[in-house]
């Protein structure tokens, strides 16, 4: 569901009232992104959101994305590192071509892959695969209209659920 920026609170504060929710939002600390207009939208709005849940008293958890793609990385190994691969294989082509710093160690072998490299392309492959989406007909839409950044949050709500949780001993 896309909503404008100022209806967010208020459809979270309906819904917590009829049932009990947890409010996950998804941070965008930096951890070597380059800042784009894109991001600094975002990161506004969590601000806004944040700001706006702080002075309605909603309790809420911010998550960084780097803990929802290390969760991808590690999750979905099998899926994830083949495509991680061939991400950098690319790249270092391209930095050959270039004359930049390659990807390759002293023996000429591809560098092990972290999971910095898991993209949007990465997580919604990793997210089709665990909840069983299915790919559609060429045409048609995704089960359940997923699109874009919702792929995103889905992994972000998977991770919650398949956190550890701490133990009280």
């Amino acid at each position: 569901m896309n909503l404008n920026n100022e209806l967010v609170v208020p459809k979270i504060q309906e819904l917590l009232d009829t049932e009990h929710y947890s409010v996950v939002i998804e941070d965008v600390r930096a951890y070597g992104t380059r800042l784009s207009p894109q991001l600094l939208l975002t990161a506004k709005f969590i601000g806004q959101l944040e700001w706006r849940l702080k002075s309605s008293a909603i309790a809420f958890e911010l998550i960084p994305r780097f803990e929802v793609k290390l969760w991808v990385f590690r999750a979905f190994p099998e899926l994830v590192l083949p495509r991680i691969v061939k991400k950098m294989t690319v790249e270092d082509r391209r930095r050959e071509k270039d004359g930049s710093k390659r990807l390759r160690n002293k023996a000429g072998e591809l560098y092990k892959g972290g999971f910095v490299w898991v993209d949007d392309r990465i997580i919604q492959a990793a997210m089709a695969d665990y909840w069983g989406i299915k790919k559609p007909k060429p045409g048609k839409p995704t089960q359940f209209g997923l699109k874009t950044h919702i792929w995103q949050a889905l992994a972000l709500i998977s991770w919650f659920i398949n956190r550890p949780i701490a133990s009280c001993s």
